[in-house]
């Protein structure tokens, strides 16, 4: 259950319940890092992570935070290009020197850190802005909250009021990863995902949910976990 979390000038209910549940698969994490190396892993898995509607709604709203530094952004390999190449494959790692591809790879590592600490100062941020006693809808740009689709609307008139939360969260998704990760992957992933409240499951926890629960078109695990408070 969601508990209710104390605000100033009385109670903040939280309401905001995902109406799905989607799963991202990075089994190329394993498959690449086999096949290839632990930076080919690395590239492979955070472009896959990179390309889902879901992260780029989170990055947007981190954008006022940075000076559009994200919506800037280009992969190491694409660096100083016009337009977009094709999509990073294995293929292509395959026929780069191994140095360039580690070197990508560490390019990548330090975007995906900085991510991670820009979303938290800026839920940080947003707390803060958002304290006090207020009535307020659809709060500012430079306030939104970059773990919500659709901003909270609070209501308080006074001591002790009940404040509701109301927001709108389509789709909470669920990043599941290799049972084994490399230490590397684990420092890269486990941060960024974290940051943006996004819950990270095993592969072998993923099919054990399923199979404890194989009527329920979702995993209980996973939304018993994401709704719980941090």
């Amino acid at each position: 259950s969601v508990s209710s979390a104390p605000v100033a000038g009385g109670m903040l209910k939280p309401t905001c319940l995902p109406s799905s549940i989607k799963f991202l698969h990075l089994g190329i994490l394993q498959v690449a890092t086999k096949s290839h190396s632990e930076a080919a892993g690395l590239i492979l898995a955070v472009m896959q992570l990179l390309r889902e509607e879901e992260i780029w709604a989170k990055l947007i709203a981190l954008d006022a935070y940075c000076d559009s530094l994200l919506s800037n952004w280009q992969p190491p390999w694409e660096e100083g290009t016009a337009e977009p190449g094709e999509p990073m494959s294995l293929e292509r790692l395959r026929q780069e020197d191994e140095s360039t591809v580690y070197d990508w790879a560490m390019a990548l590592d330090g975007f995906c850190s900085f991510v991670a600490n820009l979303a938290v100062a800026a839920r940080i941020h947003h707390q803060v802005s958002s304290s006090g006693e207020v009535t307020a809808t659809a709060p500012p740009a430079e306030v939104e909250d970059p773990d919500l689709e659709q901003s909270p609307t609070f209501e308080a008139t006074g001591s002790g009021a009940a404040v509701t939360a109301r927001c709108s969260v389509a789709v909470a998704l669920v990043v599941v990863v290799p049972d084994e990760l490399t230490e590397w992957h684990l420092e890269v992933f486990g941060p960024l995902l974290r940051a943006f409240k996004i819950f990270m499951l095993s592969e072998k926890a993923w099919r054990r949910d399923f199979n404890a629960a194989s009527s329920v078109p979702f995993s209980v695990e996973a939304t018993s976990v994401m709704l719980s408070p941090p």
